[in-house]
């Protein structure tokens, strides 16, 4: 399916070009390539344009222009996708953060929200403050302690699905992001204008200013490579990546009764949302960046805070995102399946080559 604009004075072909103003429609790119071909022969009566809400609408095949569009409230009817909705939330031990985001989620100026926050077993006044916020909609889910950031999102989209109805999306967030007063009716919007088989993601932006905002990921199933899209192509109101960062990542009803719900037995802390939304767009939907709608936070690694200086650490560590385990779990699984079932062989010779070239060029690796 493409987006395009319909010029509501040349509807028929000849007319089907960005710049229309007056529509925004899905059209099946099989079904343009007939009209050219029935418009050309002009033996077509009618045809069906599809609207991005699921409006179905015929019109006729002739050259008497202009012909009239629905209008926005006819676009509408029967649709409020999403209807609601529901955010998820994991903290954990990081009070005045989680507050600083709550408040910024106070002063959204979106009313079609409800936040779950998953607590895993918070133990500095956490649970108290959360009290606080109960006029914004919020449930408390209370962890073990142990469920790092893909236990807790998976516990928090379990207990979700059971509240989302059809028209429902789920939205994924971090306490330690940043966003606009008007995030979550900017989202909303382009949410309803892709309807429920399109992911979207946001531009990631580094609050400290030291690293260049990323807008999702390149996924080489090849080489076994993943790159932060930092440079995508300009002048684009979406961006098409192969998966998306977890912070600010809205899915819908539809795409998670499809595809299920965070791996957090394979992926316990990084992995988690890459692999979720490269699961996406493996069974069929489409994943974008809607580079307009950004989300702040620190770039600075949490698995170095943990894991701290030591260079070898960070291959087996469970909380690191080099974890060797973890990278052969998600090429393993992902992707086309004959790469996938070669991971096994692949990926342990791809890595070994590059640490061989890195070693090469750099002897004084620090160990």
């Amino acid at each position: 399916m493409d987006t395009v604009l319909i010029d509501a004075g040349q509807f028929l072909p000849l007319g089907l070009r960005p710049g229309g103003v007056l529509a925004r429609v899905v059209v099946d790119e099989a079904l343009i390539g007939r009209l050219m071909h029935y418009w050309a022969l002009s033996r077509a009566s009618y045809c069906t344009i599809t609207f991005f809400q699921g409006t179905r609408c015929r019109y006729p095949m002739s050259s008497r222009l202009p012909v009239d569009l629905p209008s926005a409230h006819q676009r509408n009817v029967n649709n409020s996708y999403p209807a609601t909705l529901l955010c998820i939330v994991p903290v954990h031990n990081r009070a005045d953060t989680t507050k600083r985001f709550l408040d910024g989620l106070s002063r959204q100026r979106f009313e079609r929200l409800r936040v779950l926050v998953v607590d895993d077993g918070s133990t500095d006044g956490t649970s108290a403050m959360l009290k606080e916020y109960r006029g914004l909609q919020l449930q408390v889910i209370t962890g073990s302690g142990k469920l790092w950031w893909g236990g807790a999102m998976r516990l928090g989209m379990e207990i979700a699905a059971k509240q989302m109805s059809a028209r429902d999306a789920l939205l994924m967030l971090n306490d330690d992001v940043e966003i606009g007063d008007d995030f979550l009716e900017r989202l909303w919007r382009r949410a309803n204008e892709l309807g429920p088989r399109v992911v979207i993601g946001c531009q990631q932006q580094d609050l400290d200013a030291v690293l260049p905002s990323f807008f999702g990921y390149t996924v080489n199933y090849l080489s076994c490579n993943v790159q932060m899209l930092t440079d995508p192509p300009k002048d684009r109101e979406l961006i098409d990546v192969d998966a998306l960062c977890g912070r600010g990542t809205l899915i819908s009803s539809e795409v998670i009764t499809r595809i299920g719900h965070v791996d957090s037995e394979r992926f316990p802390h990084f992995w988690g949302d890459i692999e979720y939304t490269a699961r996406a767009k493996d069974m069929g939907f489409r994943t974008v960046c809607d580079p307009n709608i950004v989300v702040s936070t620190s770039f600075q690694a949490s698995d170095r805070k943990r894991i701290g200086g030591n260079h070898w650490r960070r291959f087996i560590s469970p909380f690191s995102s080099w974890n060797i385990l973890h990278n052969y779990r998600f090429w393993s699984s992902r992707g086309p399946k004959p790469l996938a079932r070669t991971a096994l062989f692949r990926f342990p010779l791809i890595k070994c080559s590059r640490a061989l070239i890195k070693i090469i060029h750099n002897p004084r690796l620090d160990s």
